[in-house]
């Protein structure tokens, strides 16, 4: 391949989360023949670790991947980032005579559309979820968004940058469903590949090669973790009420948090839901690096999200990190193709409603699942076979080679 790709993404690439989630495809994309140029909206507080940046930058410059970055602006700024974005890209397109903007959720597509129109070049919407949702379902405030005469434009703009884009990736296979269903059979519609979020099964291993930080308060428990940020669509409180089922069942249960959402909210949350820090449960943060060993060290892993229609299509990094680490994942039901891989799988427990029944039931269930054999050989396999990062890759290069026959 020789595409040349400007990929726009508001995920700062100073974010973890990119490290996992961002970086790894773009890397095999450009082993794979494409030329790469990423640009990315940053925070104000990542732009001022120096170090971070320069480790990044080192990152990128290895990877023969060029960058610019512009300030990111919370909530009603994304105007303004919309209105730079477009311009930067714009300037970037020309002068690198890019040929395939890959706009990464909807603030980017918001700029890569007209982007692309303009210059006549390939269009890639990887979608993340909705627009709705991304505006909406995943903010805790209340805004002018929340009226549905909004949420239907949002809807609207979402159906048309679907319909009028050369390939639209979503998380899951229920998205895919849900997208086909919607576009319909007759029509004119772009190429539709589900790609979920990845995991370098390299980093992970089994348990007995476990290592890491030592965490005195973890030693001798039944580890119940949990990975990643807090607030919007997670349910702290939720799971802190299953976990207290849990713990009546095994009393030597903690409940250990890895995540770098502010600790005071998340202490308090569970402090309200009856739980002491230290003996019931941990806090920690951790870089990506120290995931998979902390990870290891789990029993199971849990992640309850709203039930909210953006989520349907959803496909939480943690749910691939947990099995690839050969850990069993308790989860709320509806959320991306968790429901079905569990159930096909034997690789955890799906919480049928969120209340005290459902939790007694859920954590039965896991007790039983866990007395069985060869559950964390079970959680690997499906790590591989849904969630490996070599098949990650292998399908971004696919959407690209399907662009560029267009």
């Amino acid at each position: 391949m020789g595409a040349r790709s400007l990929y726009i993404t508001n995920l700062g690439l100073l974010d973890n989360l990119a490290k996992t989630q961002v970086l790894p495809y773009l890397e095999g994309l450009v082993r794979n023949g494409v030329s790469v140029h990423i640009l990315s909206f940053e925070k104000r507080h990542n732009l001022e670790d120096k170090m971070h940046m320069e480790k990044v930058s080192k990152r990128l410059s290895a990877s023969n991947i060029r960058w610019t970055h512009l300030l990111y602006h919370n909530r009603w700024g994304n105007l303004l980032d919309i209105v730079l974005g477009f311009a930067k890209a714009l300037e970037i397109s020309k002068k690198e005579k890019i040929g395939i903007v890959h706009a990464r959720a909807s603030i980017p597509i918001l700029i890569a559309w007209p982007l692309a129109k303009l210059l006549k070049i390939k269009i890639i919407y990887d979608r993340r979820g909705t627009m709705a949702g991304d505006f909406v379902d995943d903010v805790n405030v209340k805004n002018i968004f929340s009226m549905r005469v909004f949420s239907n434009i949002l809807d609207g703009l979402d159906a048309f940058f679907i319909r009028h884009s050369d390939a639209v990736i979503v998380l899951s296979g229920r998205a895919l469903d849900i997208l086909k269903g919607q576009i319909g059979p007759g029509a004119e519609r772009p190429a539709l590949v589900s790609i979920p979020c990845c995991a370098d099964l390299a980093k992970f291993g089994d348990k007995s090669r476990a290592g890491g930080r030592h965490i005195k308060e973890l030693e001798g428990k039944f580890i119940v973790s949990y990975l990643g940020s807090l607030g919007t669509c997670y349910l702290l409180r939720e799971m802190a009420d299953f976990f207290k089922e849990l713990k009546r069942m095994k009393p030597d249960s903690v409940f250990l948090i890895i995540s770098h959402t502010d600790a005071g909210y998340i202490e308090r949350t569970l402090n309200d839901a009856g739980l002491a820090r230290g003996t019931d449960f941990v806090i920690l943060e951790a870089e990506p690096d120290e995931v998979p060993a902390l990870m290891s060290k789990s029993d199971c892993s849990i992640m309850f999200i709203k039930p909210v229609e953006c989520k349907i299509g959803s496909s939480p990094t943690k749910f691939g990190e947990s099995l690839a680490a050969g850990v069993p994942v308790v989860v709320n039901s509806g959320i991306g193709d968790t429901e079905k891989i569990i159930s096909e799988r034997r690789v955890g427990v799906v919480v049928g409603g969120l209340d005290s029944a459902s939790y007694e039931k859920a954590a039965k269930e896991l007790s039983g699942l866990m007395a069985g054999d060869g559950l964390d050989r079970r959680c690997i396999d499906a790590a591989r076979d849904y969630f490996s990062l070599e098949l990650g890759v292998r399908r971004y290069v696919e959407v690209y080679e399907k662009v560029e026959r267009s």
